[in-house]
Parts: structure tokens; sequence; C-alpha cells
């Protein structure tokens, strides 16, 4: 299969692995991130994923003790 050919944005530079078919932009100057605070963004990430992750720790908890508990009967 024969990928399209895709638009390069003016001043990005490609990296290129293994035999040259898979792109990905590296670095764009078009973007202005000098307004990101990141230890904000650091803070609103951690305020989405730890919850999930907390409750999904607590599920394999009680899988983890339902097994055992199922075992011993």
């Amino acid at each position: 299969m024969s990928t399209p050919d895709r638009k390069e944005l003016p001043g990005t530079e490609k990296m290129e692995y293994g035999s040259g078919k898979n792109e990905a932009v590296v670095y764009n100057p078009d973007v202005d991130v000098s307004g990101v605070d990141e230890a904000k963004l650091i803070r609103k990430i951690d305020w989405r994923l730890i919850p999930w992750l907390s409750f999904l720790y607590l599920l394999s908890f009680l899988d983890r003790t339902s097994i055992g508990n199922a075992r011993a009967r």
C-alpha cells in the first residue's frame, strides 16, 4: 500500500526511522509555546489522570483479592 504524499509545513524538520516511511515532525517554529506555564499544565494533567489511575489500581487490588478468596474455597 502506498501512502499519499503529505504537504510539509514551512520550517519543519523531519526525522526518518528505519525505512524512511514513518515521518514525525520534530520541530515547528510556527507554534508559539512561550505562554505555556509548564507547572500549571502538569497539574492539570495530574488532576485528570490520578483519579482514573487510582480507580484502576483499586479495581486491580479487588480483583487480586477476589481471586485469592475464590481459590481458598
